[in-house]
């Protein structure tokens, strides 16, 4: 669906970009943009550091570690970050997969590698609390975005899990956006267009 000078507002939650996300700035997605999901993606790595100055494959450390008893502490701290890069490489196949299927079967929809994801005023709640984490609550900005715009949720998302196949077949529904069973607060949009920043809002 294509729209023009439609208001809608974005929570941007990435502190690489403080800089343009500035009142009466314009972003342009459709020129090379990298969207905050996909950039995240890109730069993730499965390095670690434990007891050395240097930085190694979490696999490698766990191997080290298992060839002698260490302490509880330890363990506990192994687990806390073999548990971080898990989240992360689901995130990180999951939207491999999504990307990977809105090419093939899909390919005319924005891309959530190159879009800017928006929300409408009555799902505000709902992504304010879903993106505060331990950085604290992302800012709120009030926008005219026109361009390419796709409606879906993320309750369509694939599920962390899950085999290949199966998030194949659910990648397809969350790009068919069958919206009819699914609460609104959880809808997502992504914007391929351009996008104008008209204020921070409060929250």
């Amino acid at each position: 669906m294509f729209v023009r000078n439609q208001e809608m507002y974005h929570f941007n939650n990435s502190m690489k970009r403080k800089e343009i996300w500035i009142e009466g700035n314009t972003i342009d997605t459709t020129s090379n943009y990298v969207s905050d999901i996909w950039d995240s993606s890109l730069n993730f790595n499965a390095k670690a550091q434990f007891n050395s100055d240097e930085y190694f494959s979490f696999p490698v450390i766990i191997d080290v570690f298992l060839e002698k008893e260490h302490s509880s502490e330890i363990y506990t701290e192994m687990l806390k970050e073999a548990s971080r890069l898990l989240k992360c490489y689901s995130f990180l196949e999951r939207e491999l997969v999504l990307e990977e299927v809105r090419k093939k079967y899909y390919k005319r929809l924005p891309s959530r590698t190159s879009s800017i994801y928006l929300c409408d005023s009555n799902q505000i709640e709902y992504w304010k609390e879903k993106l505060t984490n331990q950085n604290g609550t992302p800012d709120l900005f009030r926008v005219e975005v026109t361009g390419k715009i796709f409606k879906s949720s993320v309750d369509l998302l694939p599920k962390n899990g899950e085999s290949f196949l199966t998030m194949v077949e659910q990648a397809k529904k969350y790009w068919e956006a069958d919206l009819n069973n699914i609460d609104d607060k959880t809808s997502e949009y992504l914007l391929s267009g351009k996008i104008k920043i008209l204020e921070k809002c409060k929250i």
